[in-house]
């Protein structure tokens, strides 16, 4: 009976108590048609859907086949990184089982803290990783690993005055984030203060527990740098030369981009970003890597300049200046950067050759271009504001002075390819 008053209740609350929709069957009311809106709605895509398969099949095949033959092209490229790079996983399975072994042998309680060791000092792109694991990159890893848990340890005491645990990792991390900013090759520091810092503060000894967890970051260190040392210690000269390949292809296409007559000025500053990044690191694997020729570094250098180069004359660009003369030598550029890329990854004398003859016509034409005077210019069908524009002798001999400076740089770096790397 109860139950019969409170539904007769809420009946009348929701039929007249209530405006219509606001009570509870009126919710129910809504929900239900809401969810017999989505279903067809939900059909009503099922038809459109078929009717667009219909219609229009032929061309969302081709689309389909497509965006599979990219998706099939991406898998094949990442194989054959796979392919050059099969030794990096080797070397990092092996260092984690020794670093565990090693860890089991001396019966060290928590063996996981030096197969991280291992796994953070030998993971592939590491600094010096890429070199194979050669004497000098496991020592520069080896080193910031020491010099990390050190500052630890000297942190750790603190603990004895109940420092909060937050205001030693911000000390531990001053000195640390310095250090690695200007060695970029001793970036496993900070990472060894963080595991010597994670020690517990419940033990009476915590100097007891730091330099248990020193230890086996040291076993793991040794570990990485002694597998490097044994198993397939020369690996890193294809790399040095695919990420050159890489970046110089990045900078060739910024080029081009710069005279898009709709260019997206943010886009363009976050891929000079990211070049600038892949060249550090490439630096660094160039650093570390152990008889690396000099010439690499010379590479390494060029490509900076050109990303340099690159950069400064989408800024000029960016002042509205786009003659055709330099629209054409960019887009040339960019053709030329695409071949030399390919000329690193597959090197051959003949085709670094006809690099450097197109390269060179490239140039002839845009100084013939450019030393036309504006009465030929004008004759081409140039409008008022592109002569107007050319006009101004500063801005466009900025624009000619860093567009030869450029293909000059260019030229450098495949003279330098031509020779012994």
């Amino acid at each position: 009976m109860l139950i019969r008053a409170v539904l007769a209740g809420l009946r009348r609350l929701g039929g007249r108590g209530w405006p219509a929709g606001v009570g509870p069957w009126g919710r129910f009311r809504r929900l239900r048609r809401g969810a017999a809106m989505r279903k067809r709605r939900a059909f009503d895509g099922r038809q459109a859907a078929d009717g667009l398969r219909e219609v229009g099949g032929a061309g969302l095949g081709r689309i389909g086949g497509r965006l599979a033959e990219v998706g099939r092209w991406r898998w094949l490229q990442r194989l054959a990184t796979l392919r050059e790079d099969w030794p990096d996983a080797l070397r990092l399975i092996v260092s984690a089982v020794l670093a565990a072994v090693v860890s089991t042998l001396l019966h060290l309680p928590e063996m996981y803290w030096a197969v991280l060791s291992a796994i953070i000092v030998s993971r592939p792109g590491a600094a010096g990783a890429g070199a194979g694991g050669s004497g000098r990159a496991g020592a520069s890893r080896l080193i910031g690993t020491v010099f990390g848990s050190a500052v630890a340890m000297a942190v750790i005491g603190a603990r004895a005055w109940h420092v909060p645990e937050i205001a030693l990792l911000a000390v531990a991390m001053v000195p640390l984030s310095l250090f690695i900013t200007a060695f970029e090759e001793f970036r496993t520091a900070p990472v060894a203060a963080v595991i010597v810092l994670s020690s517990t503060t419940a033990l009476v000894a915590p100097f007891h527990v730091a330099l248990l967890r020193l230890l086996q970051i040291t076993i793991g260190s040794l570990s990485s740098t002694v597998v490097g040392l044994s198993i397939l210690p020369s690996r890193g000269h294809g790399r040095v030369f695919r990420a050159a390949a890489s970046i110089l292809t990045r900078v060739g296409a910024s080029l081009e981009s710069a005279f898009d007559e709709k260019r997206d000025n943010a886009k363009l500053e976050l891929a000079h970003d990211a070049i600038r990044r892949d060249l550090r690191e490439l630096g660094a694997l160039v650093r570390a890597k152990r008889g690396a020729a000099h010439a690499q570094g010379r590479i390494v250098r060029l490509l900076s300049r050109l990303q340099q180069d690159s950069m400064f004359v989408g800024r000029v660009v960016g002042t509205g200046l786009r003659r055709s003369s330099a629209v054409e030598y960019a887009h040339a550029v960019h053709g030329i950067c695409r071949e030399v890329a390919d000329a690193m990854l597959d090197p051959e004398g003949a085709w670094l050759e006809r690099c450097r003859a197109g390269l060179d016509a490239a140039s002839k034409k845009f100084a013939q271009a450019r030393h036309g005077g504006h009465a030929d210019r004008a004759a081409v069908g140039v409008d008022a504001a592109s002569f107007a524009a050319e006009a101004r002798p500063h801005a466009v001999d900025a624009l000619d002075f860093l567009l030869e400076t450029l293909g000059k740089d260019l030229h450098d770096l495949i003279r330098v390819l031509q020779g012994p790397r």
